[in-house]
């Protein structure tokens, strides 16, 4: 079955959990959880941050990687999955506005969505 084939059964008639490309949509689901986190602190952060924006956006990736990814290494979590989410985190900080931002989390998803089908 090739990729779009499973995507759009899946879309069409959710597998609850059980489906060839089940996996890989949670994991889909939880990158964009993981760009409204960035989205999130970086809204909050803009307010008093000022100038120097980019600085900030890395200060906020290396923050939550410090914080999260790292411990998740030492549990034995995988270094490429850590990477992946982290770099939602960073995406999520470059929030533009109502058209563009969410478009771009969508296609990232799609991108991390296809990448766990491609592992499975």
């Amino acid at each position: 079955m090739t990729f779009w084939t499973a995507f759009w059964k899946e879309i069409e008639t959710p597998s609850n959990q059980v489906g060839p490309i089940a996996a890989a949509y949670r994991r889909a689901t939880s990158a964009i959880g993981h760009a409204l986190l960035g989205a999130s602190i970086a809204s909050l952060l803009s307010q008093w941050w000022g100038a120097g924006l980019v600085i900030m956006q890395i200060a906020v990736v290396l923050a939550y990687w410090t914080l999260k990814e790292r411990g998740d290494l030492r549990r034995g979590g995988d270094l490429a999955d850590g990477l992946e989410d982290a770099a939602m985190v960073g995406i999520g900080t470059f929030y533009v506005g109502p058209w563009e931002w969410p478009l771009v989390v969508l296609l990232a998803a799609l991108y991390v969505m296809w990448r766990g089908y491609r592992a499975s």
